[in-house]
């Protein structure tokens, strides 16, 4: 079951196959863009540490085909160096306009990820207080990959707060090559 139908039962309306979201026009300078959400570590079990390091061994490959990164995100969002363009301080309907035409999303399971999704974007999506299969993207799988930390047989803390913070586990290559 999909957060989707989730928040459909829960509000007494019947599910939809894709959300209608309401978009409001912003301007994006680039033609071809990704969108990147890193959150604001308000949830510190699923706030990864390393996404400048990420973005820096993205950036030279994705302007390589003409790719721009655009962050997206909240006024308390950690800024991340070396985006090419960082708008934390939009509506949710601002964001989702950048977010429609972006080519990919990537970013923590947040929704900004589940909005990407609505548009069948693909996604890149870092899980680290929840199990993927708990907040799916209401997209088709095969446009996600669902990025996790290796537990063993241990369980996300299903909380805000983790020690040793697992998701930072998660290899900065693999994001990139995901990407």
């Amino acid at each position: 079951m999909s957060l989707l139908d989730v928040y459909a039962r829960n509000a007494g309306v019947l599910p939809v196959d894709k959300p209608n979201i309401n978009v409001q026009y912003f301007p994006v300078p680039y033609e071809k863009y990704i969108s990147l959400h890193v959150g604001d570590n308000r949830i510190q079990s699923k706030h990864f540490d390393f996404w400048t390091e990420a973005v820096a061994l993205l950036k030279p490959v994705l302007h390589h085909f003409g790719i721009k990164i655009v962050q997206i995100g909240g006024p308390q969002d950690q800024i991340i160096a070396g985006v090419d363009a960082s708008y934390l301080t939009l509506t949710y309907a601002q964001s989702a306009f950048i977010q429609k035409g972006a080519i990919l999303h990537a970013g923590i399971d947040s929704v900004c990820a589940h909005v990407s999704a609505a548009f069948d974007k693909k996604a890149v999506v870092l899980y680290g207080h929840i199990y993927p299969n708990q907040a799916p993207l209401a997209t088709d799988s095969s446009n996600v990959v669902y990025l996790v930390p290796d537990r063993g047989t241990n369980h996300p803390p299903f909380g805000p707060v983790e020690y040793p913070k697992m998701v930072n586990t998660i290899k900065i290559e693999d994001i990139c090559r995901s990407v």
